[in-house]
């Protein structure tokens, strides 16, 4: 063996023995990331609506919030990604207690969430429109998811490349028909719960276990649309 080849050996050997802590910490953290995601719903494929992206827009602005609760447990942060930030994530970038916009910018994929604190809670805006009360297995008629979603009022939300101004939101029955058919999956009926979970399942998002648990936490437009088979891009 050369003495270069005995160099790299020697070399690698030392590099090994003061690092090797930070080698096995690595293997953990990669052990603990497969564990979490071990029993994980996967993302569904999109559907195809063929729906125009303005009617998913119309959807979108009718169900969206701009505010998102996430983490309770992570304390008051100022939002500016300090770089020595206590509520750094060990996988990269940050967590949040909660996240807000100037306008809609997000479809809570949650019933509820209380943070027991001078925070408060948040219901999402769907779940006050299509399930006032938010009543345990209570059941969602397609006649009442009809006419509650077109009684929503319209608030043009963050994301879509166009714009919809007064009396041009109304909803397709095309639209009504491919959401319905794609959240009910056949049954007559749906439950909050199963709503929820048929949300999660148009989340592309790689953490299928969101920031507490339950599941992904949000749909932007982005995902919305192409959820649903839309181009999230294109103008109108």
């Amino acid at each position: 063996m050369g003495c270069s080849h005995l160099l790299s050996f020697a070399a690698f050997a030392a590099f090994a023995a003061l690092h090797g802590g930070a080698v096995a910490a690595f293997s953990s953290c990669s052990s603990t990331r497969a564990q979490r995601h071990k029993h994980a719903r996967p993302p569904v494929a999109s559907i195809s609506t063929q729906l125009p992206t303005i009617e998913a827009a119309k959807l979108f602005g009718r169900m969206a919030d701009s505010v998102l609760y996430l983490d309770a447990a992570v304390g008051a942060c100022c939002h500016s990604a300090c770089s020595d930030c206590e509520w750094r994530d060990p996988e990269g970038g940050y967590r949040f207690d909660m996240l807000r916009a100037i306008k809609g910018k997000w479809i809570c994929c949650y019933a509820h969430r209380d943070f027991h604190d001078a925070r408060g809670s948040h219901t999402p805006r769907w779940v006050n429109i299509l399930f006032p009360g938010r009543e345990a297995g209570a059941a969602l008629s397609r006649s009442d998811f009809t006419s509650r979603l077109c009684a929503a009022p319209f608030e043009m939300p963050m994301g879509p490349r166009g714009n919809i101004v007064a009396g041009e939101d109304v909803l397709a029955p095309e639209t009504l028909d491919s959401f319905w058919a794609y959240l009910a999956e056949g049954s007559e009926t749906i439950t909050l719960q199963t709503m929820v979970q048929r949300l999660q399942d148009m989340s592309p998002d790689e953490n299928r276990d969101g920031a507490i648990g339950e599941g992904p936490d949000a749909l932007d437009w982005k995902a919305f649309a192409k959820g649903l088979g839309v181009s999230p891009f294109e103008k109108w």
